[in-house]
């Protein structure tokens, strides 16, 4: 029925509720086909000295060539069942949520996901979507999703050449193939990670907007799919291209004062985030907007060293 592939790399602090939570589903769904693959991305913690102590699952580890998108793509080939269920190790899925997926021993869709509840280091649950009882058919999501093994094999699994993004990457490859992500309304897991939206974090991250974006953005620049979620999310990059064009026509370097009244509304667009944060977010969007026009003009990454993978258990 379902292969259960997690996937991580040092999640030594979530790997086990990830992994009760999926034996919690599998009891309270009374599922008897499964099995639970869990792919180590060459964690240096006690990630494997953990998984190793759960019954059943089947243990992979990467020692060349890891990422987010090899280690998919390893747990999908060595999966035995048609339903692909992807879990970060960082995660831990809600026991009911297969029963709104899965009815009469058949997939009501093909590829989904649902919706989620973040766990910012354990210190406050942020329900992220807000919308009641909605079903969308848009192409964006994240790691964590169920779809047919035929379908992810139409698409190819996932972009290795994508050390970040893999996961948005492979969603608009598939809508493109037809297979559009459905997200339900209801819960499918619980993330426990640091807070995408503080500043601190966002930073540390600048560098991957070269993924993130630009080659992105460049991959799936005449997928029809990718610009209503790029003029609806990247009005401050759009308005910097709008201005370098005005500037190279007209010559009037006051065209980017619109530019950074952009800034300004994107950085105060945060709610509910102490008001000195605005101040380290004001110079962030600028560097992002330019690295994401230097990675889409100039970041060709190649795919990374051949993968390598031994069975651990």
């Amino acid at each position: 029925m379902i292969s259960f592939i997690i996937i991580g790399k040092n999640e030594s602090k979530n790997i086990k509720n990830c992994l009760n939570s999926v034996y919690i589903l599998v009891k309270k769904s009374s599922i008897k086909n499964y099995e639970i693959i869990y792919v180590d991305s060459n964690s240096d913690d006690n990630s494997l000295e953990l998984v190793l102590k759960f019954p059943e699952v089947k243990v992979y580890k990467i020692t060349s060539g890891e990422s987010a998108a090899s280690a998919r793509n390893t747990g999908a080939e060595r999966a035995k069942y048609n339903l692909l269920f992807f879990i970060d190790g960082d995660m831990e899925v809600f026991p009911v949520f297969i029963d709104n997926v899965y009815q009469n021993n058949k997939m009501l869709y093909p590829f989904i996901t649902g919706h989620f509840i973040y766990d910012y280091q354990n210190k406050k649950r942020i329900n992220y979507y807000k919308k009641p009882y909605v079903i969308t058919t848009v192409p964006l999501g994240n790691g964590t999703f169920i779809i047919e093994k035929e379908k992810w094999q139409q698409v190819g699994g996932m972009d290795e050449r994508f050390k970040k993004a893999q996961d948005f990457d492979f969603i608009f490859s598939a809508a493109k193939k037809g297979i559009l992500l459905k997200r339900l309304q209801e819960v499918i897991a619980k993330h426990n990670t640091v807070d995408y939206n503080h500043p601190r974090r966002l930073w540390k991250m600048l560098p991957d907007q070269l993924y993130v974006r630009g080659l992105l953005y460049r991959k799936h620049f005449f997928n029809k799919y990718l610009w209503p979620q790029l003029l609806r999310r990247e009005y401050s990059l759009i308005t910097l291209l709008f201005c370098f064009l005005a500037f190279a026509l007209f010559g009037v370097p006051y065209v980017f004062t619109i530019y950074f009244l952009a800034i300004i509304a994107k950085s105060l667009v945060q709610k509910h985030r102490p008001w000195y944060e605005f101040f380290l977010r004001l110079p962030y969007y600028p560097f992002r907007d330019i690295i994401t026009i230097t990675g889409f003009l100039f970041f060709y990454p190649r795919k990374s060293k051949e993968v390598k993978c031994e069975r651990i258990k």
